[in-house]
């Protein structure tokens, strides 16, 4: 597969990954064609890039650490519990209904994750402005529970934390919406009004009482938390920030980086990854961002890339020991030529050869 800008798509691309619409229904199948009218409704739709499938990748389909299943049902479920607060008569009490809904959500996310320990952690949905918020509360658990199984906490932690991820964005539900639209990546946002939405969600949670675990609050608060005290809302520094919020920190970061379509393109997958080893030790705890970066692999499987030699191809095999020489398919010579034999490279086995671009 390869992301391209949707200005940048010709009729009869054809489609990479399945969409969906915001109830879970499919809009256009995986290898669907994208005609000129099916272009322009997906535009007005808000979609800014699609993944279109590519010749030489046909047998390849890199899997999702949670099932789409599972993943449309915790993009529901969080949709439904944002939409529940945005309502003026809302009561949010003892017997908040959506708790057993989105309790059962974190559990899915966390089954699929244990049931699925032997694949990258990749996570690369397509977007729209509209759901935005609710696949990246998604991601962010599927991101920040994989952590927190990796550092060895126990189950019902487990299940705190996820429950706190889905939420930590919640406090958008009560902000304008073109500062609900905005998400942090390696820029310093400066928007004083975006700066409140972790305290606003934790005032929104807090009415919750003890259907939602004391834990799974603090995640709201503090996942703006950086440990050199530069974060907010609080500024706090170091272990003052809870674990679950130092957590949260890193996976919001991680997956804002790789689906800000600000510059025209995402950020790839290695350069987010070098920002947060950068950042470890004065925005997020050193000892995690080292955790969390075993968990992630640096050239996804599908990813284009160019080579030193000049010549393009994809990834089509990753080796978790030894991730950044990935096996490469071979597909256009130096000169710019696609070639009619494709041939695969193993990185492990050339290393004067490396990677200097990625697609």
């Amino acid at each position: 597969m390869r992301l391209l800008m949707i200005d940048q798509l010709v009729a009869g691309s054809r489609l990479g990954k399945t969409l969906y619409a915001e109830d879970g229904r499919v809009l256009l199948h995986r290898g669907t064609e994208l005609t000129g009218a099916y272009l322009e409704a997906l535009s007005k739709m808000g979609y800014r890039a699609l993944y279109v499938l590519d010749p030489h990748s046909d047998d390849l389909q890199a899997r999702d650490p949670i099932s789409e299943r599972t993943r449309q049902e915790a993009i529901t479920a969080v949709r439904d519990v944002f939409r529940q607060v945005r309502e003026p008569n809302r009561s949010l009490d003892q017997e908040w209904t959506s708790r057993r809904i989105l309790y059962n959500t974190a559990v899915g996310i966390l089954h699929d994750l244990q049931a699925n320990r032997d694949l990258n952690l990749q996570v690369a949905e397509l977007r729209t402005l509209s759901s935005y918020t609710f696949d990246h509360s998604v991601n962010v658990c599927v991101l920040g529970l994989a952590l927190g199984e990796r550092i060895g906490l126990p189950y019902g932690k487990l299940a705190d934390l996820a429950m706190g991820l889905l939420l930590h964005d919640i406090g958008k539900t009560a902000m304008p919406g073109e500062c609900a639209e905005l998400h942090e990546g390696a820029e310093q946002l400066v928007d004083e009004t975006y700066r409140q939405h972790p305290r606003i969600g934790f005032d929104i949670v807090q009415q919750l009482g003890k259907t939602l675990s004391s834990p799974s609050r603090i995640v709201v608060l503090q996942h703006h938390e950086r440990w050199d005290g530069s974060g907010f809302p609080k500024a706090l520094k170091g272990d003052e920030i809870h674990l679950f919020g130092q957590i949260a920190a890193i996976a919001n970061t991680y997956d804002n980086l790789i689906h800000d379509l600000s510059a025209g393109r995402p950020t790839p997958p290695h350069q987010a990854m070098e920002y947060l080893m950068a950042a470890g030790g004065s925005h997020f705890n050193h000892a995690l961002v080292v955790e969390f970066l075993k968990l992630l692999v640096p050239f996804p499987l599908e990813a284009a890339v160019k080579l030193s030699t000049a010549e393009e191809g994809l990834v089509v095999s990753i080796d978790r020991g030894l991730p950044m020489r990935p096996t490469i398919r071979v597909t256009m010579d130096p000169d710019g030529k696609e070639r009619r034999r494709p041939y695969e490279l193993d990185l492990k086995k050339h290393p004067d050869i490396t990677i200097v671009q990625t697609f």
